[in-house]
């Protein structure tokens, strides 16, 4: 199953947010959302 901590996969993503549900990963580019 797929899984990670979110701190941990910031410097995979970045300045993108993202969401994590299920199995799968959603990017998503809010610039109004800071992480």
């Amino acid at each position: 199953m797929f899984e990670f901590n979110l701190k941990d996969a910031k410097w995979f993503f970045e300045p993108k947010d993202y969401v994590i549900g299920n199995n799968s990963v959603e990017i998503i580019t809010d610039p109004n959302n800071d992480f």
